[in-house]
């Protein structure tokens, strides 16, 4: 299994959420029957890459080409632990700006 590229660092206005959903069911009593639908939380990111140079770019782009549709080892800068995730979009847009650079925004589930 892969590991999600550390270089180039991921920077301010990336975020994280903990998802923990739980089901819930009314009873004919007038009560609320709820459960987690997971045994534990899951996580989602949103990596904010603001001014990638071509060589940047080209190891996010290589990696998501390379691993799109596959699980890949994961660890955000300010958590403990290595996750399994995969990637929730099918494009990788970059939008160009000043000096040969570009923004780019990566999101990626925990499974």
């Amino acid at each position: 299994m892969n590991t999600y590229p550390s270089y180039p660092p991921i920077v301010v206005g990336s975020s994280r959420t903990l998802r923990n959903p739980t089901h819930r069911s009314s009873s004919d009593g007038g009560y609320t029957i709820t459960r987690k639908k997971w045994t534990k939380p899951k996580s989602s990111y949103s990596l904010n890459y603001p001014a990638l140079n071509a060589e940047q770019f080209k190891i996010l782009r290589d990696f998501f080409i390379a691993n799109q549709g596959q699980a890949f080892k994961f660890r955000y800068p300010l958590e403990d632990e290595t996750k399994i995730c995969v990637f929730s979009m099918d494009d990788l847009k970059a939008d160009d700006n000043m000096q040969n650079h570009c923004a780019v925004k990566v999101e990626i589930v925990e499974i």
